[in-house]
């Protein structure tokens, strides 16, 4: 599989693998220091690179990520992205769960924000069993 990068900082990689049509996120544990401000900021790069590339299928493997989506940031998070997913017809969108669970818990409450999206969304704790749901 060959991803090309889109995307990278102290904080966050966004790849695109052309050949299957897909947005892969890596969050790092250094996002623990990262602002409202910062993390806007990321989602909405994030935004941006899923308009301009038009996956298929998305998989955000935040199993280290740093920092928790608190309740105010939540329904952004999940509206800004959901927003976006749907403007490219995305029909896919894997999450692989932090393992600390208030950040594992705070990523499913903004997936749970997104309410009536036309693209599924599952969570998985092993990378190959998103790529398998991928292909399903």
């Amino acid at each position: 599989m060959l991803m090309q990068t889109l995307y990278e900082d102290p904080y966050l990689t966004i790849l695109h693998d052309e050949a299957r049509q897909v947005i892969y996120t890596k969050t790092t544990p250094q996002g623990a220091e990262l602002t409202h401000e910062q993390i806007r900021a990321l989602i909405l790069t994030l935004a941006g690179h899923i308009k301009a590339q038009r996956p298929r299928f998305m998989m955000a493997n935040d199993q280290e990520r740093g920092f928790v989506y608190d309740v105010p940031l939540q329904k952004w998070v999940a509206d800004t992205l959901a927003e976006a997913a749907v403007s490219v017809g995305a029909q896919k969108y894997a999450v692989l769960l932090p393992t600390e669970l208030i950040k594992a818990l705070s990523t499913e409450q903004v997936a749970e924000e997104v309410v009536g999206a036309p693209f599924e969304i599952a969570y998985f704790d092993n990378e190959q069993a998103a790529w398998d749901w991928f292909e399903a």
